[in-house]
């Protein structure tokens, strides 16, 4: 059988699928696809290539919510073999009653028959108490905790909660002095100095990981924007923007978002907003604002093979949204059932080279290396002279000190 003809049996087939065996390899390879470039996925992204491109899971809510489970529970595990001593320590001395109750209830181990023993990824690992007893220990059921970008949930703080000694602390800051002569370069902002100021805003919490790992080497603000539901965070925004004007720089915005009645909407949502509330229209007509969206365009569906199947509830969805009329004239649709969703993680999923280069593409024309190159060059950023601004306001801060401690014992009573 070949394997195209595999992948689509595994699809359509109706009876109770082996995620495990019959998925999860399909996954990985994914995952290592996108490691490749340097890109960290969205769970969706990974459901997008394997529903649309790769026909082995159906473009379905029900088989995303299982892609969901079978992702989860092999992360889980991934934390339970953390949990545990060291691998090489299993092997040596074996599992006790603990070890082997823990990695049965993430299914992790299987009782060993040596017709099962068919992948070199898994290890044969023996009772502590009784050396007939051997387990196979399922690495290649695991995946990284960390293998998928998400940003939709997670602590949010504006605290310290370290603790430090003041000996501790002090010496890091001393360290820090210290060390400022070889490393104040790379405290220099990418950005400072050039001509212009580049915000990618994106309409999905969950993708700003995977434009971050674009974006590692560029030093871009990624900002995730719903069409500014939040006033406070539109406020935010415009002072961000605010200080790049009076800095003589050109603000540059680029948007990511879905291609759909309402992800259609954000760009006219979004500019309505700025110039109602900041009046960007002047600095617009100046040059020195543009807003672009660069993924997804309708020109993107052609371009990357974009599918328009949807899952029925979807598209349920998109014909009682109230922007859809709006959404088929302009895309000239003939009829309800013509509406369609083209989600960022899809372009994302058609072809992760690609549209790592439409990101990229869209950011580099507005940052100069040599801009950049001058900077670090600056004499008052040279070692030397770092190291003697270090060590004349040490030297200041001293005699401060001393000057506060004599007035302090001239003050003390008696």
């Amino acid at each position: 059988m070949s394997i195209e003809k595999g992948r689509i049996q595994i699809a359509n087939s109706k009876k109770k699928r082996n995620w495990e065996l019959e998925i999860l390899p399909f996954v990985k390879k994914e995952l290592e696809a996108f490691n490749k470039e340097g890109i960290k996925p969205t769970l969706r992204t990974i459901f997008y290539r394997l529903a649309s491109y790769n026909n082995i899971l159906r473009n379905t809510k029900g088989d995303y919510i299982g892609l969901s489970k079978l992702t989860s529970r092999c992360r889980k595990r991934f934390i339970t073999l953390l949990r545990i001593k060291n691998l090489q320590g299993l092997i040596r001395d074996g599992l006790d009653e603990h070890e082997i109750n823990l990695l049965k209830s993430q299914q992790l181990i299987i009782q060993y028959k040596r017709q099962r023993d068919r992948s070199n990824k898994n290890i044969i690992l023996h009772d502590m108490w009784d050396k007939n007893k051997k387990y196979i220990l399922k690495l290649d059921a695991t995946l990284p905790v960390d293998c998928f970008a998400d940003e939709t949930r997670g602590p949010h703080k504006d605290f310290n909660d370290q603790y430090e000694t003041p000996e501790e602390h002090i010496k890091h800051k001393l360290d820090f002095l210290g060390d400022l002569p070889d490393t104040y370069n790379k405290l220099i902002p990418k950005w400072h100095g050039q001509p212009f100021y580049v915000e990618l805003w994106t309409e999905k919490n969950a993708m700003v990981g995977t434009f971050r790992s674009i974006l590692k080497d560029l030093d871009v603000r990624i900002v995730y924007n719903r069409g500014f539901d939040s006033v406070s965070n539109a406020w935010v925004t415009y002072q961000r923007i605010k200080k790049a004007w009076y800095e003589g720089k050109k603000v540059r915005i680029l948007y990511c978002g879905d291609l759909d009645p309402s992800g259609d909407s954000m760009d006219e949502i979004i500019n309505e907003f700025m110039k109602i509330c900041f009046e960007v229209e002047d600095y617009k007509e100046e040059g020195l604002y543009n807003f672009k969206r660069i993924g997804v365009l309708y020109e993107h569906i052609q371009e990357f093979g974009l599918p328009k199947n949807l899952d029925p509830d979807v598209l349920d969805k998109l014909k009682s949204d109230n922007r859809a009329k709006q959404f088929m004239t302009k895309y000239h649709l003939k009829s309800e059932d013509d509406l369609f969703q083209i989600e960022i993680d899809a372009l994302a999923a058609a072809n992760p080279a690609k549209f790592k280069k439409i990101v990229l593409d869209a950011i580099k024309p507005f940052y100069s290396e040599e801009v950049y190159k001058q900077v670090l060059c600056d004499a008052n950023h040279s070692e030397r002279q770092i190291r003697i601004q270090v060590m004349k306001n040490v030297h200041q801060f001293m005699e401060e000190q001393n000057m506060k401690s004599m007035w302090k014992w001239l003050d003390t009573p008696g």
